[in-house]
């Protein structure tokens, strides 16, 4: 019986650094150049991370209500400065 949880415990490690290593050949492919020394199969410097492929916010769940609170909280924020921006270029000292 040991035997087993063992191995089902070493199956399980195995599958989440394979799981790991999907995700880090994701994030950084070995077929594009260094950003520093321009080869294509660097070791020396670290791999550029590529933002098309880093996307955290695509399985973000937002409720509606806070969806909408957040957008009329910004939009007040934003009707605010612009008011305070047109008092400001009414004023003699702040015209270019």
């Amino acid at each position: 019986m040991p035997l087993l949880t063992y191995t089902l415990m070493m199956m399980n490690k195995k599958a989440q650094k394979q799981q790991q290593f999907i995700i880090f050949q994701e994030l950084f492919p070995l077929d594009h150049s260094c950003a520093v020394c321009g080869k294509i199969k660097c070791k020396r410097h670290r791999p550029t991370l590529l933002l098309e492929n880093y996307q955290p916010w695509l399985d973000l769940k937002i409720p509606s209500k806070v969806d909408t609170s957040l957008s009329e909280v910004i939009d007040i924020f934003v009707k605010h400065v612009i008011i305070f921006k047109q008092t400001l270029n009414k004023h003699f000292y702040f015209r270019f």
